[in-house]
């Protein structure tokens, strides 16, 4: 029989901090900012499973910046159109999107996730670590380590 190693509870905090700083970054509104679009990339993202299925991803490329977008955003958006942007104030990360001539902006999935679906189950996974007192303790660990993987992703 193991004997099972309980984590302090300051651990349980760093990483629910960690996630609040994620969180209010995806959540202050940023820096607003215009550009011209210079070229749309499609990638395609195959998958290495029995299916052998694939994907496209797109890359939006400016002077200043470059971030991946829609499949819809891709096909609406042509080179040398302007668009405007925000970028999130601590991370410079680009929170959401829109063609300047449309009102309708868009946040990439994988942003949304990383910045406000994740940090809020990591914060919820952290509570419930510090209530039972470490029990299901690989749980939270493999929680921690996807809380650091998704800080070094968000400061990219």
């Amino acid at each position: 029989m193991t004997k099972q190693v309980n984590q302090p509870s300051w651990i349980y905090i760093l990483f629910i901090v960690i996630s609040l700083v994620i969180l209010v970054d995806y959540l202050l509104p940023g820096q607003k900012h215009s550009a011209t679009i210079e070229r749309i990339k499609t990638e395609v993202q195959n998958h290495s499973s029995a299916s052998g299925e694939s994907h496209n991803s797109y890359r939006l490329y400016t002077q200043e910046i470059d971030f991946s977008v829609s499949d819809e955003f891709a096909r609406k958006a042509k080179k040398g159109e302007e668009i405007q942007y925000e970028l999130s104030v601590l991370f410079q990360e680009v929170n959401t999107y829109s063609l300047n001539d449309t009102n309708n902006s868009e946040t990439y999935s994988l942003r949304q996730f990383s910045g406000l679906i994740f940090p809020l189950f990591a914060i919820a996974a952290m509570i419930l670590g510090i209530r039972n007192k470490g029990k299901y303790g690989i749980l939270f660990f493999i929680v921690q380590v996807l809380v650091i993987g998704n800080f070094v992703f968000v400061l990219g």
